[in-house]
Formats: structure tokens, sequence, C-alpha cells
């Protein structure tokens, strides 16, 4: 997310909101790390104490910058997109979501006043899955989720899912062997198709290898949805940025 925003959405100094937590500096790290390595100038970094009740003093204290790029989880995110929204921070500049993580999620948006949540149609963030990707496997998940739920699948639901399908498949390869090792080695031989896309394991750090989604807020029929409008393929376990070190002392 932090390439898009400075390749793509052009933003070239930033400034950053989150809880200061290990969420919030792992996701914002990683974001900074990017966006600092094509060039980007973060401005101002600020950590509200988790819980926070007021995000008032911050907001106040937020220095300008091409965007505000942040992430709160929950009620967090219920509580700052509506301060956001109160303290008309994106005549100042637009909010840029740094990681999904339930930041930007429907249910967080149906949760909030309908002129909050509406502000925050058009905004961008990122994602594995979103139940708008165009692919037959998720067009089939999609199918037979609604017909049994009777609701779209969100990335809550794709993400287990998908690890159910490594596991299926893995067994198969094995012919029902669950012996460690060879259990291991059929994970990490493993190219499937799933809803989130193609993915596949790295053997060096045994992570996935799958594409990630930009998406931008919209909103459909009343309902609050994740448009993909860009696709980076075969990210690498860590991203496509480097590494973000280690999270500031406190």
């Amino acid at each position: 997310m932090g390439i898009y925003t400075y390749d793509k959405l052009g933003y070239k100094t930033i400034s950053v909101m989150t809880g200061d937590t290990i969420q919030g500096h792992g996701f914002l790290g990683a974001f900074m790390a990017a966006f600092k390595s094509k060039g980007g100038k973060v401005v101002q970094e600020q950590y509200a104490p988790v819980p926070c009740t007021d995000y008032a003093p911050y907001l106040t204290n937020l220095k300008d910058a091409d965007a505000l790029v942040a992430w709160y989880p929950g009620s967090d995110a219920i509580l700052f997109l509506t301060q956001v929204h109160e303290f008309a921070i994106r005549k100042r500049m637009p909010l840029v979501g740094a990681f999904h993580g339930s930041f930007f999620a429907p249910f967080i948006l149906r949760n909030m006043s309908p002129a909050a949540a509406d502000a925050v149609v058009g905004e961008y963030c990122v994602t594995p899955y979103t139940y708008l990707l165009d692919n037959e496997t998720n067009k089939k998940f999609v199918a037979d989720f609604m017909k049994k739920f009777k609701r779209p699948p969100f990335d809550t639901d794709a993400g287990p899912y998908e690890a159910a399908l490594v596991a299926i498949e893995a067994l198969k390869a094995t012919g029902g062997d669950t012996s460690p090792e060879k259990l291991r080695k059929a994970i990490l031989s493993l190219k499937i198709d799933t809803p989130g896309g193609p993915l596949r394991f790295d053997p060096a750090t045994r992570c996935r290898v799958r594409d990630i989604y930009i998406f931008k807020v919209d909103k459909q029929e009343g309902n609050y949805v994740w448009v993909p409008v860009y696709t980076y393929k075969d990210v690498p376990p860590f991203g496509l940025g480097p590494p973000p070190g280690p999270p500031p002392s406190r």
C-alpha cells in the first residue's frame, strides 16, 4: 500500500496515525518503509494509547501532508473515522488505509453515522480478498457462500476457506499421510487457485506468495463494498518494499 500511495496516488508526503500497539507499529512501519523507499517523506507520526476515548488532541495536532495514513481496528476504527469526519480532515487531506484488518470494513461503516460512513466512500486500502474479485474460483465460492449464509463473504471468511484448501490439497498429495515432513513438503510444493487468486509458498521462508489487491470503498445498492482497482501479482512474503525494522521504543 505504501508503494501504491506513492506511485499511483501520487502522494509524496504523509502524516501517520495509529494505535500504540504491536499491530499499529507493525502495519504502519511496513507502510512507511515502502513509502520512504520510493522517495516519500513522513512529516509526522502519532501513536494514540489503547484504548483511546478521544482522538481530538491528535487530530487538532495533525500536520498537513498530501495524505493522512492510518489504521485502527474495531471500535477504535469507528471512533477514529467518525472524528476524522467531524473535524473535516478530508478538506485538508485525503485518508489512506494502511492495512485492511477491519479498517474501512463494511461492518465498521454500518456502525457509524450515515454521514461519517459515506465520507469513507472513495478512499483506498489494501486487502488479500474482496468478494468482487473476478476469477472463476471466487465466483463459485461467492455463489455457494451466499446460498448458505445469505450474505457475501468477507476477507475473514475467505482466509479460513483458503487455509482449508491448503490442508485438503496437501493431504491429497500425500495420500492422506500426515507425517510432518511429508505434509510440510506437500504444502511447500502447492500451487493452487483460491478465491483470492493463485497461491503458492516460498520455500525459504515457508510463507505464502499471493496476489494483493488495492481496493476503493464504494456504496452499491445501499451496501458498502470493496471494489478492486489494482493488483500486485505474486507478492513475496514480506511485501514489495524493504523490511520495516523493529518498532520504535515507546
